[in-house]
């Protein structure tokens, strides 16, 4: 199984990919994965989306369905659905590809990476797997926003809401305001897509409120 150190980086030197699990509860061994969602970042392209088959012996909660709405019956239909195996060594190969790479996920460090070590370990991956460092966007926005009232939370819900709401004068890349385009066309939380970009959106916008920081320090 590859290495996963949690280590706050601030700009990886890596291949970076944004990844979001939704699942059937929050246990990695007992609740089953229900769909997978990466995006490389800095790429145009769209987040893909890889729905899991359901995968008898695993849990799926009907709290879990209330959050991300994706069921035991919309998963059986769906033509496009295909086995943790299969959607384990496409990421693998198409994405986890590099010796090291660096995910990037709203509390990822807490959630997501569990589900994913364990996913690879149940697939029995045969691909080469990376050395793995993670940036946590949650852990970034306590971090930089402890001690702002505006906002009442760090979910990636508040986090979001807020950065889309103070940032109008803030200079930013042609990238980040396709982002942000995208995030105010249509607001779709716990849809892997939406929240793929909403990270990749968070860590963008949290990376330069540092750079500014320390420019002011100067």
């Amino acid at each position: 199984m590859g290495k996963h150190n949690g280590e706050i980086t601030r700009k990886p030197e890596n291949k970076a990919i944004v990844i979001d699990f939704e699942t059937g509860g929050i246990d990695p061994y007992k609740n089953g994965i229900t769909s997978i969602s990466v995006r490389e970042v800095g790429k145009i392209n769209e987040a893909e989306t890889l729905f899991i088959r359901p995968k008898a012996g695993k849990i799926y909660s009907y709290e879990a369905w209330k959050v991300n709405k994706i069921s035991l019956y919309d998963l059986t239909g769906n033509k496009e659905a295909v086995s943790l195996s299969t959607a384990i060594t496409h990421i693998l190969m198409n994405y986890l590809n590099s010796e090291i790479v660096t995910l990037i996920g709203h509390n990822i460090d807490l959630f997501d990476i569990k589900f994913l070590l364990q996913a690879i370990k149940e697939s029995q991956a045969s691909q080469h797997l990376p050395a793995i460092m993670t940036i946590d966007t949650m852990t970034l926005a306590k971090r930089h926003l402890k001690d702002n009232k505006l906002i009442k939370s760090v979910s990636l819900e508040s986090v979001t809401d807020y950065l889309l709401e103070t940032s109008q004068n803030i200079q930013k890349s042609d990238h980040v305001k396709e982002l942000e385009r995208q995030l105010t066309e249509e607001v779709n939380f716990h849809d892997g897509h939406y929240d793929c970009v909403a990270c990749e959106f968070i860590y963008h916008m949290l990376m330069i409120q540092e750079n500014i920081e320390e420019e002011q320090q100067k």
